[in-house]
């Protein structure tokens, strides 16, 4: 798919709550997983992102990893497919999140790290981190269920994960 602008993030949000479809990375190292250290919630994540209207989920991957990383992958499996269902206070979230199991062609450092990205004409930066799986659930890890999954099923692929947290 050739783009020629910044497309629209597939998400819906009204009074009751949002909706959103995202897709997330999985790049293991010394059986270290690479997470995205987030300040909205004091905890971590897994590096990824909203997927744009018209975009694959393995083409915004592939996207989502070079604009927060700034890096190239190859991707190796689909690891699962999860919906998370959760309550923000007065309203309900709704997330459809493809994780993928990735191969990373570019060199990253062995410690946490910052790196600056202009989305949709917004500085950010992030930090990132390498976490042992076994110290996944002992982490602010989110969703919390999923930190479980990777532990038990790091070796399968092709899973799909129904949650609901209210």
């Amino acid at each position: 798919m050739k783009r020629k602008k910044t497309m629209e993030d597939i998400k819906i949000k009204d009074e009751n709550g949002k909706f959103r479809l995202r897709v997330s990375g999985m790049i293991i190292k010394n059986n270290k997983l690479l997470v995205h250290e987030t300040q909205k919630f004091k905890g971590y994540c897994l590096p990824g992102g909203h997927v744009e209207v018209g975009e694959s989920t393995k083409q915004a991957i592939l996207r989502e990893m070079k604009e927060k990383l700034k890096i190239n992958v190859k991707i190796t499996d689909l690891f699962c497919i999860n919906e998370n269902i959760y309550d923000t206070g007065e309203t309900t979230s709704q997330e459809i999140n493809y994780y993928y199991k990735l191969e990373n062609l570019d060199f990253l450092p062995d410690e946490s790290f910052f790196v600056k990205e202009i989305d949709k004409g917004v500085e950010k930066e992030h930090k990132f981190a390498w976490i042992d799986i076994n110290d996944l659930c002992d982490k602010n890890f989110k969703p919390d269920h999923m930190a479980k999954i990777i532990m038990k099923n790091l070796e399968s692929k092709d899973n799909v994960i129904l949650s609901d947290n209210r």
